[in-house]
């Protein structure tokens, strides 16, 4: 069964969890979790960082532009533009 679902596993591209199911079946523990931590963990752990560091790069730039609109707002048209953005 363990040999038919790595098969399958493998087939259907999902091949990093092949250690993960040699883990469940208590097949050499160390070295599965060794390896299922190299080829799931860590590559799900750098994706999440990325993407939490890109949010908040975007969002920074996202305030700095707004704050910079605001302003603009405020110097051309006046208090009441400049609120009527912040909104």
């Amino acid at each position: 069964m363990k040999d038919k679902s790595i098969r399958i596993v493998r087939f259907i591209g999902f091949g990093f969890l092949e250690p993960l199911i040699r883990l469940l079946s208590k097949e050499e523990p160390k070295k599965n979790t060794v390896s299922f931590l190299k080829k799931a963990v860590f590559p799900l752990v750098s994706i999440l960082l990325f993407i939490s560091l890109w949010h908040s790069g975007a969002s920074y730039l996202y305030s700095i532009e707004a704050d910079r609109r605001i302003e603009k707002a405020m110097k051309d048209d006046g208090e009441t533009a400049a609120s009527d953005m912040q909104k």
